[in-house]
């Protein structure tokens, strides 16, 4: 069994080895380089096309906005949670802001 396994890897090392090879600098920078990158829209939506444009159309103004689709456990997104966290947390800041800053007199 051991000599059976050494064998295959053998063999896969072997290919392996001639495929890095044939690898020069230019493909490598072929590869590394920076590029920009398209975006194409998420290829899985939740929503015919059909609908997210129509959708993104009468509310925004715009056929390209993706449709807003909302859970039916009403929560969101996970992202979009995090902004109202956010929201409210910045909220209450101010509001501590403003209580301070009306009772406090000026400096003389």
């Amino acid at each position: 069994m051991k000599a059976r396994c050494i064998e295959e890897l053998q063999k896969f090392v072997a290919e392996f080895t001639e495929r890095r090879e044939k690898v020069t600098d230019e493909v490598l920078r072929t590869f590394t380089r920076p590029r920009k990158l398209e975006f194409a829209g998420n290829p899985n939506p939740t929503q015919p096309l059909s609908e997210q444009g129509a959708a993104g159309s009468e509310a925004n103004g715009s056929a390209s906005a993706p449709a807003k689709v909302e859970r039916e456990d009403g929560r969101g997104t996970k992202g979009e949670r995090k902004a109202a966290k956010l929201a409210e947390k910045n909220a209450a800041k101010l509001a501590l802001r403003q209580k301070g800053g009306e009772g406090a007199e000026p400096a003389a």
